[in-house]
């Protein structure tokens, strides 16, 4: 017995204010399937090239929450069922651009466009302590997701995997680890 890994698709946006045009957010790897190929690399190889030399940028202004809902309503619009699928924020969880709604406004417009039966998780990963956490938590909870905070980055690898396993893997397997899509056993 083992697990049967759902199919996954991924995509990676970076944000900071105005980084293309005068959107908060720029698509650096455009989704797919992750053996899918992007030139020479395949994407989760572009994807583990990126994540390896990953640095924060030095542009000021985060529009975190507008940047959320555009993930999401592009995850909603571009659903397949064939794939889990999950929009994953990294992020200090600080949101300070000018014109950015608030986090209860991301909250309410969630709750309009989230849709069971095509279900988009929603999983933050926070360095430090976000101002509006709560309702970042009640955002993860609606969609099946979580927010995570963390404080050194040697964390987000295991966050990474603990929010993700139960989603990747198909209802009620368990790995040779002794865990299982809902936790430990």
């Amino acid at each position: 017995r083992g697990c049967r890994w759902a199919p996954a698709a991924s995509a990676l946006w970076e944000f900071a204010d105005h980084l293309s045009g005068s959107l908060p957010y720029k698509a650096v790897v455009p989704v797919g399937p992750l053996p899918g190929q992007l030139g020479l690399l395949t994407r989760r190889q572009q994807l583990e090239r990126i994540n390896f030399n990953l640095k924060p940028t030095s542009i000021s202004g985060s529009a975190l929450y507008n940047t959320m809902l555009d993930g999401y309503e592009y995850m909603t619009r571009t659903y397949s069922p064939k794939y889990v699928n999950i929009e994953i924020v990294l992020s200090a969880g600080i949101d300070n651009a000018r014109g950015d709604i608030s986090a209860r406004e991301l909250l309410k417009k969630i709750t309009k466009l989230y849709n069971p039966r095509r279900q988009v998780s929603i999983v933050m990963v926070f360095f430090g302590k976000p101002p509006n956490l709560s309702i970042l938590q009640q955002i993860g909870t609606l969609t099946g997701g979580h927010a995570y905070t963390i404080s050194s980055p040697s964390d987000v690898l295991q966050v990474f995997y603990e929010a993700t396993a139960s989603r990747l893997c198909a209802t009620n397997c368990a790995t040779s680890a002794g865990t299982t899509a809902g936790g430990t056993r």
